[in-house]
C-alpha cells in the first residue's frame, strides 16, 4: 500500500477512477492550492512527533502538487502541458 496516495483516497466514477484531490481540484483550484499549502506545513511541523520522513515525504508531495499547479499558467504560455 503506498502510504503517500493511498487506495482509500481513490473514487470510482462510472467506468473511471480518479483521486479525491482530482475531484477537489476541479471544484476550486484556488481552494485546492490552500489545502496542498497547508498541508505541507502540517506534515513538515509534525514529522519528527509522528511519522517522520513519511511525513516528509507527504509535505514533499503537496508542495510538488502546489509547484505544478503555480506552473501550469508558465507552462500553457511557453507551449507546455
Amino acid at each position: 500500500m503506498n502510504n503517500i496516495r493511498p487506495q482509500y483516497y481513490k473514487l470510482t466514477v462510472g467506468e473511471s477512477e480518479c483521486e479525491l484531490k482530482d475531484v477537489m481540484k476541479g471544484i476550486d483550484t484556488d481552494d485546492y492550492k490552500g489545502f496542498c499549502r497547508m498541508s505541507a506545513i502540517k506534515y513538515t511541523m509534525r514529522y519528527k512527533g509522528k511519522n517522520g520522513i513519511e511525513d516528509l515525504r507527504k509535505a514533499k508531495f503537496y508542495i510538488e502538487e502546489l509547484i505544478k499547479l503555480e506552473s501550469k499558467p508558465i507552462e500553457l504560455y511557453l507551449g507546455g502541458e
